[in-house]
């Protein structure tokens, strides 16, 4: 009996979920926009309720100029405030707000859009992508302002470990990101989606792009990672000048 009991402790504690992820994720991500070739590296870091997203455009091929290279703004999330802030280097400027999602819906325009956005999840089950177990869902997404559109509902398959516990932030595509707390991330978890992205895949022909967890590290970051530099500036914007919703 007690041999029993020993081996369906230790079997619990070996399947037991590990928790929130704390460290830095890899990623790279291939697209191909319609002549506009490339890949994007990502690094994303993870502590506690903080967040960090570092991104470099590398194109290949373009059919407007020569390809270039080029950083994203970092940007730095609080998904306990809700909060992103936007580092413009150009400018020394650290750009605080709401998501970006959440900002865009307090308008009329962009509460009416993002409302004619209906979201639906499917779970195809277990997937072995590589060391990873992942459970596979497709997202798809139906703009029902839009008529007669071949990418109309829009569709992404996302592959999703538990293996490394969970994240606040699912990366979905080149410079996509689903922050934990905002519309889309909420709609996602009530339908099960939870755990760290492995990979991903959306579009068809020459408009599609995929992404791939190339590495990870579980470690505790500084704080100072997920604060604007000593020589930023920071600013709010104003939200009165935006037109409200009734």
């Amino acid at each position: 009996m007690k041999n029993i009991i020993l081996f369906t402790f230790f079997s619990f504690f070996l399947k037991a979920p590990t928790g929130v992820f704390n460290g830095v994720l890899k990623y790279e991500s291939d697209y191909d926009m319609a002549g506009q070739v490339g890949k994007v590296l990502t690094t994303i870091y993870e502590n506690d309720s903080k967040g960090r997203v570092e991104s470099t455009n590398i194109q290949t091929k373009s059919s407007i100029g020569t390809p270039t290279t080029k950083d994203q703004n970092v940007i730095l999330y609080d998904f306990s405030k809700q909060q992103e802030t936007r580092l413009q280097t150009l400018t020394s400027r650290a750009i605080v707000g709401p998501y970006m999602e959440t900002f865009y819906r307090q308008s009329k325009q962009g509460e009416s859009l993002l409302d004619a956005v209906k979201v639906d999840v499917q779970n195809l089950g277990s997937e072995k992508i590589g060391e990873y177990n992942c459970t596979h869902f497709v997202v798809s997404k139906l703009n029902t302002k839009m008529k007669n559109s071949e990418f109309n509902p829009s569709k992404t398959d996302l592959w999703l470990t538990k293996d490394l516990g969970s994240c606040h932030l699912w990366y979905v595509g080149p410079y996509l990101y689903y922050p934990e707390g905002s519309v889309t991330q909420k709609k996602l978890a009530d339908a099960g989606v939870d755990g760290v992205i492995v990979k991903w895949h959306t579009g068809t022909g020459t408009l599609q792009s995929s992404g791939m967890l190339m590495s990870y590290e579980k470690k505790s970051l500084p704080s100072s990672t997920f604060t604007p530099p000593s020589n930023f500036t920071v600013v709010e914007p104003d939200m009165s000048s935006i037109p409200q919703k009734n």
